[in-house]
């Protein structure tokens, strides 16, 4: 196809053309002239070949797919007005028969470009509206990790407080960590699993931290660290 774009176009269009015109001028006869008109006919000819070898090597000699067809549909229909004028005007068919012929192949080729232009449209717009709704599911996800990282950074700024509170009181390590248990909203029962020790020996640590501290009850407890419950 290269050679064609670059120089058949050229040797086989241009050139015989402006050598039609030259015959005319010079000889006076339209007939002599119109001899010429075989050379774009029969390269048409050729660039149809042409083009079914590069449709068929694209679609790996595959032409029941709808590209494939409408590929070559165009591909024949835009040859058409240049393969027919030069036999019309050789024959001498008529101005009404060449300009059906050209105007007919014209409005087919529009008409399946048309049809390709707002196909790409279409496929253009459905992919915006995925990119879209990608976008909005990164975003959720991104919203939600946010959240995430925000909870636990909250999180962990309440048992540095908690630490730090009881830290006045002298509590023991494992009685910090009963607090922040407590602080947590697990029951003894959940602390006693949490830290792999017996449910009255959560008791015994929950009475000396609340002896420590000098209060009666969980939430005196909170009021007192100056904690509110966690969820």
């Amino acid at each position: 196809m290269k050679f064609h774009v670059y120089k058949g176009v050229f040797i086989f269009l241009i050139l015989p053309y402006i050598i039609f015109v030259l015959l005319f001028v010079l000889s006076g006869h339209l007939e002599t002239a119109k001899n010429l008109l075989i050379i774009p006919t029969l390269y048409a000819l050729v660039v149809i070949i042409t083009l079914v070898k590069a449709v068929r090597y694209k679609y790996e000699n595959n032409f029941e797919t709808k590209g494939a067809k409408e590929e070559m549909a165009v591909s024949f229909i835009s040859l058409t007005p240049w393969v027919s004028l030069p036999v019309i005007d050789y024959f001498n068919s008529g101005q009404v028969v060449e300009a059906t012929t050209t105007n007919t192949g014209f409005l087919l080729l529009l008409g399946l470009h048309l049809k390709q232009h707002i196909r790409k449209v279409k496929a253009e717009h459905q992919r915006l509206i995925e990119s879209e709704e990608q976008l909005s599911q990164w975003n959720e996800k991104l919203q939600a990790e946010v959240d995430k990282r925000t909870r636990e950074i909250e999180r962990l700024s309440i048992d540095e407080r908690i630490l730090q509170s009881c830290k006045q009181y002298q509590l023991t390590a494992r009685e910090r960590e009963i607090a922040r248990l407590i602080c947590r909203g697990s029951s003894y029962k959940q602390i006693a699993e949490s830290l792999f020790i017996a449910e009255r020996t959560v008791t015994k640590h929950v009475q000396n931290i609340f002896d420590k501290v000098k209060v009666s009850s969980k939430l005196e407890l909170l009021n007192k660290l100056g904690i509110v419950p966690i969820n």
